[in-house]
């Protein structure tokens, strides 16, 4: 299954859309003998709300009614909780391979993906990495991000 559309990702409309990969040179060489990119378990990123729901949106699913009985209520919080945990757990079965979305290079990027200072920016579109997808086995969805506070 190549690349698929899902509901919860968006993907980018024009796939002219320019996209960039900035890493260092032996995960290049890596990707180039391996013929593949690598995908990181969401789960290993330093940002441990990376793929999870905002704070309004997880706050939600603790509230409960007013009026209820108590013994209902408890019951509510217990399955909001319940479901939040079944959420964060979710995290481990998913993988990102991270781009950045601009029409030119960034110096910001270069700084935080690169640390050794020596490494690669690749460039593609979205239709392309659409394209690229077409020989794997595994189901790939493709969204833009957006980082609420």
């Amino acid at each position: 299954m190549p690349y698929k559309v899902h509901p919860s990702c968006k993907t980018p409309e024009d796939g002219t859309l320019k996209i960039w990969r900035y890493m260092d040179f032996t995960k290049f060489i890596a990707m180039l003998e391996d013929e593949a990119l690598f995908f990181a378990n969401i789960s290993s990123l330093t940002d441990s709300f990376e793929g999870f729901l905002t704070k309004p949106t997880a706050n939600k699913f603790r509230i409960v009614p007013e009026g209820i009985e108590p013994e209902e209520a408890a019951r509510r919080r217990e399955v909001g909780e319940y479901n939040l945990g079944l959420m964060r757990w979710g995290r481990n079965l998913l993988y990102v391979s991270a781009w950045h979305m601009n029409e030119y290079e960034s110096a910001a990027m270069w700084k935080l993906y690169l640390k050794s200072g020596e490494g690669v920016a690749i460039q593609s579109t979205v239709a392309n990495m659409i394209d690229s997808f077409n020989k794997t086995p595994d189901q790939i969805h493709i969204g833009k991000i957006e980082y609420v506070d």
